[in-house]
This record gives structure tokens, sequence and C-alpha cells, in this order.
């Protein structure tokens, strides 16, 4: 994780954690950080998985386009080497 993304969930933590005291409630704000760039790092893991894997039948018909492209580029080098 970046260290402007930490510096914003930092941010954000002991902003809550100043409202919760006002409440009375104590909150440990290293346990908050640690779970918010937990909860992060998921879902940016999530994200990339999601996008860089074919799910979608529109993603797996682009992959085959994408295959044919390459494999026609390929047979086309192969006949000039020779």
């Amino acid at each position: 994780m970046d260290e402007r993304a930490k510096a914003i969930i930092s941010a954000i933590v002991v902003l809550v954690a100043n409202l919760a005291a006002l409440w009375g409630v104590s909150i440990d704000q290293g346990v908050w950080i640690n779970g918010l760039c937990a909860i992060v790092t998921l879902a940016a893991s999530i994200w990339a998985i999601w996008k860089n894997h074919n799910f979608s039948e529109e993603a797996q018909q682009g992959q085959l386009v994408t295959n044919q492209l390459k494999n026609e580029k390929q047979a086309l080098h192969m006949r000039k080497d020779a």
C-alpha cells in the first residue's frame, strides 16, 4: 500500500477515534489502522483479480480475439524468418 493511502486511512482513524472519545468510547488507533489497511488491501486485491481475469463472457471472447491476433503475428514472423 502506498504512503498516501496509509496517511489517508490514518487520518480517518484519528478522526473516528477522537469522535468516539467524545461519547466515552475508547478505541485503540493502532488496531483500527491495521484493520482498515487490511480492508483496503483486500478490496484492491479483489478489484485487481476481477480486472485481470476473464470472468465475463465478453472478456473471454476478447481474449480469444487477442490470442488469434498474437498467433497471426507469430505466423507472420515465422514466414519472414523462413
